[in-house]
C-alpha cells in the first residue's frame, strides 16, 4: 500500500505535489499547534483551578474553624447550597462535585453532594464520603480533589469538575480548527497559484526542448519572471544559439575539410569567425587545361565521370594538408590555406599541396588511359596576401569563403599556367623561398595596369 501510494505521488505533477504539500504541512502544522496548545492551557487551567478551589476551601473552613455559622444545619445549608452553584471567575467555570468535612480525629462530619454529577449506588452519604476519601469510588473523569487542613478544627474535601471548563476549551479549539481548514483552503490556493507561477515557464521550456530533440535549433523561449526561471530560459537560449552556429559550421566545412579540422572548430579550439574577419590566407586554384576541348568528345555521364574522378584525388590530397576546399567552378578548385584554422606555414602548405597534387594527377591519367579516356593537364596558381573570410550567401544558401585583391591574384595566376605548371606570386614565393627555387619574370596581368613578379614551378 505504502508503494502504491508513493508511485501514485511520484506521478503527480508539479502543481498537484505542491498543492498536496502545502496542504498537508498546513494541516500537520496546525493540529500539532492546535494539542500543544490544548494541552498546556488544560493543565494551566487545571493548576488555576486547584488554586481557586483550595482559596474557596479555605473559606469554608475558615467558617467552619471560626463557628461563625449559627449552627450546624446552617453549615450544612451553606455547604449545600456552595456545592449546587457553578463558580466562574476569570473564564474557569467549574461545577463541584462534593463538599466533605472531617474532624481532627478523620471522621466524617458533613458530606454533601451533588446529584447532577455524582451517582449514589448507597443510600448512606457517610460510606460513599469513606469511599471517595480513600480512593476506592471512582467519581467519573475531570474531577479534581482538594484537601484543606483546618488546624484543630479537621479537614476539607472539595471535589469539582473541570468538564464544562475543558469542554469550553475544546470548543474554541474547534473555532480555530475551522479557522485553519479555511487558512488551508487559501493555502492550497496559494500553492496553486505558486506552482502555475513555478510550472508555466517550465512547460514552455519543456516546449522548447521538444523542439531542440526534434532538430529546430532556432527555437526560443521568452519568460520574464525575474528570477531562476529566467536565467535558465536565458541559458536555454544560449544553448540554442551555440547548437545552431555548431550546426551552421558543421554544414559549411563538413564536405569540404578534414575530420580534425571540423573537429576542432566543434570543439572550440578553433572559433571561426563566420560573420566576417580580415585574415592571411594562401589561396589556390587548379583548372584543367583545355577541358572544353576534352568534354566535347565526351558523353555527359562520362564528363561527370571525370571531373568527379579528378576533384575525388585532388579533395583527398587538399584534405592531407588541411586545407579548405572554397568551391568547385566547372573544372577549377579553389582551396584555401589559413582560414579557418590559421596555420603559420599556409604558405608552405599551399605549395605542398600544389606539388601533391601534380603527382597524384598522374595517378588518375593512368586510371584514365586504362578506361580509354583522354589525358588531362592541370595549371595551378597561388597567392598569398590579406582576404576577407566568412560566411557569404543568402538567408537559404550560405557558404564559408575568402574575398580580396590577393585571392583575384591567385584566379589570374591560373589563367596564363601552362599545363604542369605553378605559378606563384612574389609574397608567396618569399615565404616558401627556402624549400623551392624558381626564377622571376615579370607579366602583365589581365585587368592590371602594371606587370607583376611572379615565379614560374615546373615540378
Amino acid at each position: 500500500m505504502t508503494d502504491f501510494l508513493k508511485e501514485r505521488f511520484l506521478k503527480l505533477g508539479i502543481k498537484a505535489k505542491l498543492g498536496l504539500l502545502t496542504a498537508s504541512m498546513v494541516a500537520l502544522t496546525l493540529l500539532i499547534t492546535l494539542v500543544i496548545s490544548s494541552y498546556r492551557e488544560v493543565e494551566f487551567k487545571k493548576a488555576e483551578a486547584r488554586k481557586l478551589m483550595i482559596n474557596l476551601g479555605k473559606q469554608i473552613g475558615l467558617l467552619k474553624g471560626l463557628s461563625l455559622s449559627p449552627s450546624q444545619e446552617s453549615f450544612a445549608e451553606y455547604l449545600e447550597k456552595t456545592v449546587h452553584s457553578v463558580i466562574s471567575r476569570k473564564g474557569y467555570t467549574m461545577t463541584i462535585v462534593y463538599i466533605i468535612t472531617t474532624t481532627p480525629d478523620g471522621q466524617i462530619e458533613l458530606p454533601v453532594f451533588n446529584l447532577n454529577m455524582i451517582h449514589l449506588p448507597h443510600q448512606d452519604p457517610l460510606f460513599v464520603a469513606k469511599e471517595i476519601l480513600s480512593k476506592k469510588f471512582l467519581i467519573g473523569p475531570g474531577i479534581q480533589d482538594v484537601a484543606i487542613d483546618v488546624g484543630n478544627k479537621g479537614s476539607l474535601h472539595v471535589g469539582f469538575s473541570m468538564q464544562i471548563l475543558i469542554s469550553e476549551i475544546w470548543e474554541s479549539r474547534f473555532e480555530h480548527l475551522a479557522i485553519g481548514i479555511i487558512l488551508i483552503i487559501f493555502g492550497i490556493g496559494a500553492a496553486m497559484g505558486l506552482a502555475n507561477k513555478i510550472t508555466e515557464p517550465l512547460f514552455t521550456l519543456i516546449q522548447g526542448f521538444e523542439k531542440v530533440s526534434k532538430g529546430d535549433f532556432e527555437a526560443q523561449v521568452h519568460i520574464q519572471t525575474h528570477d531562476e526561471l529566467q536565467e535558465l530560459a536565458q541559458s536555454f537560449n544560449e544553448m540554442t544559439a551555440g547548437l545552431r552556429e555548431r550546426e551552421t559550421i558543421k554544414d559549411v566545412f563538413r564536405r569540404y575539410a578534414t575530420d580534425q579540422v571540423v573537429e576542432k572548430i566543434l570543439s572550440g579550439e578553433v572559433r571561426p569567425t563566420l560573420s566576417g574577419e580580415l585574415c592571411e590566407v594562401t589561396v589556390l586554384f587548379s583548372d584543367i587545361r583545355m577541358f572544353t576541348s576534352i568534354a566535347t568528345k565526351l558523353s555527359p555521364q562520362q564528363v561527370v565521370y571525370l571531373l568527379n574522378l579528378f576533384f575525388t584525388a585532388m579533395t583527398d590530397v587538399v584534405i592531407q594538408n588541411e586545407g579548405l576546399i572554397d568551391k568547385f567552378s566547372g573544372d577549377e578548385i579553389m582551396v584555401v590555406f589559413g582560414a579557418p584554422i590559421h596555420h603559420l606555414d599556409h604558405p608552405e602548405r599551399a605549395l605542398r599541396t600544389a606539388l601533391q597534387m601534380m603527382k597524384e594527377l598522374e595517378r588518375v591519367n593512368e586510371k584514365l588511359v586504362r578506361e580509354n579516356y583522354p589525358k588531362i593537364d592541370i595549371g595551378i596558381g597561388i597567392s598569398t596576401g590579406v582576404a576577407v573570410a566568412g560566411n557569404v550567401g543568402s538567408e537559404k544558401r550560405m557558404a564559408y569563403t575568402v574575398i580580396g585583391q590577393d585571392v583575384n591574384l591567385a584566379a589570374r595566376l591560373v589563367s596564363i599556367a601552362n599545363k604542369g605548371e605553378i605559378l606563384l606570386s612574389e609574397v608567396t614565393y618569399k615565404r616558401v623561398s627556402g624549400i623551392i627555387q624558381a626564377k622571376p619574370e615579370e607579366t602583365l596581368l589581365k585587368g592590371l595596369d602594371k606587370p607583376l613578379t611572379v615565379y614560374r614551378i615546373t615540378p
